[in-house]
């Protein structure tokens, strides 16, 4: 079609795109199927075509010049038309270009395909040389196959030649042993007398050794015997310390039973510490009380009393705070209750799981045991029986000798073959009986060695055990931790230094104990239940002394708190590590000889922690002054305050009775009426269950003095236990305070003088009295004491009513609240109106929060001076 296009038109110059796009379309054909001439399974398939190596020249409209029909003399051609054309006498710049750019084009190409020819020049002989070392590798191998064949032959020859040689050999042998064979029967015949004679003298002699083989078998025996009986006294000895560490287990369990209950009589003394703080109340109340009297005039009782109203009730937010810390910190104490029962039936897990390991492994050594016992047994058995079986076989040989002798000189041929028989035979017993010696010797070593291997395994299984308990003492250590350095837990609130110090006497002795445990253990001591009860003793002393730590930081100044905690947690710290280095796998990188020195050391380290809390503890104890009256009977005081309890709460009963039984006021309505009786009936109900409280306290204290006194009268056992009478009478204290105030602030709601929130901290006040009673109670009462029990009720029955009283006093506040909500129509209101009330209560609220504020921060000064200033008067 160009070469069509370049004939009809005259302008070549315009027909130039179109020839750059075919020369250039031209080599990029001729490329592809040069490539694809190389690929050897497409050529098997198509024929690849040929392009000449230049595209036809267009501009020669005398030939018709096809890319198909051009032949291999085409450049020469296009060469000599090229130099004939005639050139146009305008000399075309651009057409002078166009051609340098072909022949430049040309050339290159032809450079190519000489290249293209020579890399196919050297594959062909490359080829051609692969196919040359082919020919050469068969011929050799044609060579090697010949050369086998020729040695297989010539093997085969040789083979032939020896069998021949072989057999004319033996053929002379043959003829050799004949007549060697006739010379030795007739030497034999001649000899047969002596020899027969000889041989008898030699088996008798080995009938003497058989003889004294058999008794020495039998010594071997009773050695046997000997080491059996050893190897059960060594069972039964496992047997009794097995016993051992059962009965120390149970004495774990009861250790365990002494803590916990020891952890009751620690919250009973919290819950005084905690009745000491009510008393502070209370003498602001008798404050209160004293102005009302001393007033002189109607408008000084009125301000003052609003004075006073505003004090308290600031006083009664500062009461709710305390108890809500209380219920937090009993919140708490029942967790750490919780805490100890699961660490306490973990414990009896693990020992149960150790129980029943123990067993096991007691009954796999007993039938092991039994195993080897009855195989050493039937060894025995088939090793008698074999001797017996040689007996048996001598006393035969005995008889056909005996038989040999009379019939000599008749079967004297006969006789050699008949020896030789019972020779056989003697050499077989003789190696079945050394065969059944060796069998008792490796037997009795392999009994060795399984007895060996169930003790090490036995010994690695309590290590394993020993490391799980040591674990979960470092769990619970960080643990308490961890609740050490939490804001949510506030530790033992009603804790004080002194308590404080005592647990960090226990953690000393608990660290000595362990070290002790761990050093006996550690110098071949097989019984670890002492280990692992002072390990959980150990553990249980760091957890308490920490939270008892955290508890008595309240009663800090704020640059001490941080240093007390730090160096609490430095001690946790050390525990944790002492308890690691005590693994079986730190412990066993350590030499023998250092083992001591790094207990030793661990011990010191831990007891040198703990003295730096000690020096900071110290720096917390006041110099409180303690007024006793030495002529004053312990018993007495007792006695009198349950009786001054009991008054109270009778005349407070008759209080309440008078109230209800007053005549109605016309004045009131009657929602008011109805709420006046819902308040008296809960206040009844109340001191009622106080009343029924005090009873049961006071036979309870009764039968804890008849049972701890012993042979000692009653005001010796109230002298021992000084403190624990002290707790019981401020707690009676408590109570009949707690009652009155209750008393009056139901009168002075029914009145109008009181508001119902003085109703609530009343009541709760009450509850919290009650509480401390039956806590200072507990301490000394019997854990399955019926009257304990009682008692327990009874307090159970004054919370309840004292939850009853706080519910209907809520109930009727929040009934007040909606009314007064009703009376204010927010949807009516101007919008400035509204703005303004907003304003109001925005303003409101901030007051609120500041004061809240400040009477927090004001309680906190006051727990932390009202400690450092108590004055306990007895």
């Amino acid at each position: 079609m160009l070469m069509a296009m370049h004939r009809s038109v005259e302008a070549h110059e315009a027909l130039e795109a179109l020839r750059s796009r075919f020369n250039a379309q031209h080599y990029a054909l001729r490329k592809f199927f040069y490539e694809c001439s190389n690929l050897k399974y497409l050529t098997s398939l198509i024929p690849v075509p040929h392009l000449q190596h230049d595209p036809p020249n267009f501009l020669d409209a005398g030939e018709d010049v096809t890319p198909s029909s051009a032949s291999s003399a085409a450049p020469r051609q296009i060469t000599s038309t090229a130099a004939q054309e005639t050139v146009p006498d305008t000399g075309d710049f651009w057409y002078q270009q166009q051609q340098e750019q072909l022949a430049l084009q040309r050339e290159q190409q032809r450079q190519q395909d000489l290249l293209q020819q020579q890399e196919q020049q050297r594959q062909q002989e490359i080829l051609r040389q692969q196919q040359l070392a082919e020919q050469r590798q068969q011929e050799l191998l044609r060579q090697q196959e010949q050369q086998r064949q020729e040695e297989l032959q010539r093997q085969q020859q040789m083979e032939a030649q020896l069998a021949q040689q072989r057999r004319e050999y033996e053929e002379q042998q043959r003829q050799m042993m004949e007549r060697q064979q006739q010379a030795q029967e007739q030497l034999a015949r001649q000899q047969m007398q002596q020899h027969v004679v000889g041989r008898l003298q030699e088996m008798e002699q080995e009938l003497l050794n058989y003889r004294g083989q058999h008794e020495r078998n039998q010594m071997t025996l009773s050695q046997y015997d000997r080491r059996v009986k050893a190897l059960e006294s060594e069972l039964s000895n496992l047997n009794f310390a097995q016993q051992q560490r059962d009965g120390n287990k149970e004495a774990l369990l009861k250790a365990l039973r002494e803590e916990l209950a020891m952890w009751k009589s620690k919250y009973e003394q919290l819950a005084k510490l905690y009745s000491q703080l009510r008393q502070e109340h209370l003498a602001l109340l008798g404050k209160y009380k004293q102005a009302n009297v001393k007033a002189g005039s109607v408008a000084e009782i009125m301000s003052k009393l609003e004075g006073l109203q505003a004090e308290l009730k600031a006083k009664n937010s500062e009461l709710a705070e305390k108890i809500r810390d209380r219920d937090r910190a009993r919140a708490d104490l029942e967790k750490f209750k919780y805490g100890q029962r699961e660490g306490l039936s973990k414990t009896r897990r693990e020992l149960s799981y150790a129980k029943s390991e123990l067993e096991r492994l007691e009954k796999s050594q007993v039938e092991e045991s039994d195993t080897l016992l009855s195989d050493f047994n039937r060894k025995k058995e088939e090793l008698e029986k074999g001797i017996s079986d040689s007996q048996r076989n001598i006393d035969q040989m005995l008889k056909r000798i005996q038989e040999a002798r009379d019939e000599l000189t008749r079967v004297g041929e006969s006789r050699e073959e008949e020896v030789a028989i019972l020779q056989a035979g003697m050499d077989q017993s003789l190696m079945a009986l050394a065969e059944l010696q060796n069998n008792s010797a490796n037997s009795e070593s392999d009994m060795q060695k399984k007895l060996e291997s169930m003790k090490s395994t036995h010994r690695a299984k309590l290590n394993k055990i020993l490391d799980a308990i040591l674990e979960s003492c470092i769990r619970k250590v960080d643990d308490s931790v961890f609740e050490l350095e939490s804001e949510v837990h506030l530790g033992n609130q009603s804790a004080t230094p002194e308590y404080v110090l005592s647990m960090i006497e226990k953690a000393y002795i608990a660290s000595s104990e362990f070290a002790i445990n761990v050093m006996k253990y550690l110098s071949g001591d097989d019984d670890q239940t002492e280990v692992i009860s002072a390990a959980t003793g150990f553990a249980e002393a760091i957890s308490q002394f920490l939270s008892n730590t955290k508890g008595v930081s309240r009663l800090a100044e704020d640059n001490k708190v941080e240093p007390l905690i730090k160096a609490a947690k430095n001690s946790a710290q050390v525990c944790q590590k002492f308890f690691r280095d005590m693994e079986s796998e730190n412990i066993a990188n350590v030499p023998d000889t250092d083992r001591p020195d790094l207990i030793a050391e661990s011990n010191h380290n831990m007891q040198a922690s703990l003295t730096s809390v000690i020096e900071l503890t110290e720096a917390l104890i006041p110099k409180a002054t303690v007024v006793k009256s030495g002529d004053e009977d312990l018993g007495d005081a007792v006695e009198r305050e349950m009786r001054n309890a009991a008054r109270v709460i009778e005349e407070a009963n008759a209080r309440l009775a008078n109230l209800m039984n007053k005549p109605r006021n016309p004045e009131i309505t009657a929602t008011e009426y109805q709420v006046h009786s819902a308040i008296l009936d809960s206040a009844m109900a109340m001191t009622s269950a106080i009343a029924n409280l005090i009873r049961r306290a006071t036979i309870s204290q009764q039968e804890i003095v008849a049972e701890g006194k012993g042979s000692s009268s009653t005001t010796a056992f109230y002298k021992k236990n000084n403190r624990w009478t002290e707790g019981l009478i401020s707690a009676a204290k408590a109570v009949a305070v707690a009652t009155n105030f209750l008393v009056e602030a139901a009168d002075g709601v029914i009145n109008g003088t009181h508001i119902l929130e003085q109703l609530i901290v009343a009541s709760n006040e009450v509850a919290a009295a009650t509480a401390q009673l039956v806590a200072a109670s507990r301490v000394k009462a019997n854990m399955y004491s019926k009257t304990q029990e009682q008692l327990e009720l009874a307090s159970k029955a004054v919370t309840d009513a004292s939850k009853n009283m706080v519910k209907a006093v809520k109930a009727i506040a929040a009934k007040q609240l909606e009314e007064q909500d009703t009376q204010l129509d927010l949807a009516n209101m101007p919008k400035h109106e509204f703005k303004v009330k907003e304003m109001e209560q925005l303003m409101e609220l901030n007051n609120l929060e500041i004061e809240l504020t400040y009477a927090r921060r004001k309680l906190a000064e006051m727990r932390r001076h009202g400690y450092h200033n108590e004055q306990d008067v007895i």
